[in-house]
C-alpha cells in the first residue's frame, strides 16, 4: 500500500516535469517566431472567391529572408483546412529582388495559366501581404523578366496595398467575372463603338462604378480611344428607378482630344443604359446639374440611349 503511494506520487512528478517542459517549449517556439514582428498573410478561401488571412510571426531579420520565408508560406497549404496556398502549384517564383524599397518577383510562364479570378488573388496576396515588411513599399511582377502585362497589353508596372483595398477600406473580398457593353470612341472620334469587354468586377462596388472606371483606360481595339479625360473623377454613381444618377467632378466638362462632345457624352448615357435596369442616366458636375456639357448641352434632365451616334 505504501509503495503504491510513492509509485503514483512519483509518476505525478514526471507528469508535471513533462507538461512544464512542454509548456515552456512552447512558449520559447512562439517567441522564436514572432522574433521579427508578425504580419497577416493572405491566402485563398475554399471557393476560391476572395482572400481570407492567417497571423504569423517572422523568423528572419533581412529582407529577403522574410521574402523567401513569406512565399514559401504562401505557397504551402495552411493548418486551416479551409485555406488554399495564394499561390498556386503550376506557378513558380524564379527570382527575387528588393531595391529602395520595390520587390521584383520573377515567375516562370506557369503564371500565365492562371484564370481571371484566379491571377487576381495571387497577385493582390502576394501585394497586401509583402507590403506589410518594413523594407518594401511597392511589387512589380514579371514573367520570365518580362513586364507582367493588363488585358489591354499595357505593363502593370509597381503596384500597392492600396491598390487593392476597396472603397469601404476593407482588403479585396469577392470578385467576379461581369461582361459589359462599352462605347468607346472611333478613331475620327465622331461616332460610338459598342465593344464587349469581360473583367473582374468587385461585389462591394457598383457596376456602374465599374463600366464608368473601364471607360476612361484604353480599350482593347488598336482602333477606338477612350472617349473620357484620363484625369476624370468619378464622385458618385448609383441607380434608383431605373435612372442612373452620375456625379463627376468638373474635369468632364474640359474637352477630351479628339473625341466631339455628343460621342464623350453618349459613351457614358449608351454605356450605362446598356445594364438591364438602367433606362436614364442623370449627369452632374460636383453635385449640380445646372451646368451646360461644353456650353451648349444642358445637364438638367436625364438622357436616353443615342443610337444615332453608333458607327
Amino acid at each position: 500500500m505504501i509503495y503504491r503511494k510513492k509509485s503514483r506520487s512519483h509518476m505525478a512528478v514526471i507528469i508535471f516535469l513533462i507538461l512544464t517542459a512542454l509548456l515552456l517549449g512552447a512558449c520559447g517556439e512562439e517567441h522564436s517566431e514572432g522574433a521579427y514582428g508578425d504580419i497577416h498573410l493572405y491566402f485563398v478561401d475554399s471557393n476560391q472567391t476572395k482572400l481570407v488571412t492567417m497571423t504569423y510571426g517572422l523568423k528572419s531579420g533581412t529582407v529577403s529572408g522574410q521574402v523567401e520565408e513569406v512565399l514559401e508560406q504562401m505557397n504551402k497549404k495552411s493548418k486551416k483546412i479551409n485555406y488554399l496556398p495564394a499561390i498556386p502549384d503550376q506557378v513558380h517564383v524564379l527570382s527575387t529582388s528588393v531595391t529602395d524599397k520595390i520587390l521584383y518577383v520573377d515567375f516562370d510562364a506557369g503564371y500565365l495559366q492562371m484564370k481571371v479570378v484566379e491571377e487576381l488573388l495571387c497577385r493582390s496576396a502576394i501585394v497586401l501581404t509583402m507590403s506589410q515588411l518594413n523594407e518594401i513599399d511597392y511589387v512589380i511582377f514579371t514573367i520570365n523578366q518580362q513586364p507582367l502585362a493588363d488585358a489591354s497589353g499595357n505593363p502593370r508596372g509597381s503596384m500597392k496595398a492600396s491598390d487593392f483595398v476597396g472603397e469601404s477600406g476593407s482588403s479585396i473580398n469577392a470578385y467576379q467575372e461581369k461582361k459589359a457593353v462599352l462605347y468607346y470612341a472611333n478613331e475620327s472620334g465622331d461616332r460610338l463603338v459598342a465593344e464587349e469587354y469581360s473583367g473582374l468586377y468587385a461585389q462591394n462596388t457598383p457596376v456602374e462604378k465599374f463600366i464608368i472606371d473601364r471607360l476612361m483606360k484604353s480599350p482593347s481595339g488598336h482602333s477606338l480611344k477612350s472617349p473620357l479625360p484620363s484625369d476624370l473623377k468619378l464622385i458618385s454613381v448609383t441607380t434608383k428607378d431605373g435612372i442612373c444618377y452620375v456625379n463627376f467632378d468638373s474635369t468632364f466638362l474640359e474637352e477630351t482630344l479628339g473625341v466631339t462632345p455628343e460621342v464623350q457624352l453618349y459613351s457614358v448615357v449608351n454605356s450605362l443604359v446598356e445594364l438591364p435596369y438602367v433606362n436614364k442616366v442623370q449627369i452632374s458636375i460636383n453635385g449640380e446639374t445646372d451646368r451646360k456639357f461644353r456650353d451648349y448641352v444642358s445637364l438638367r434632365d436625364a438622357f436616353n440611349r443615342n443610337l444615332d451616334l453608333i458607327e
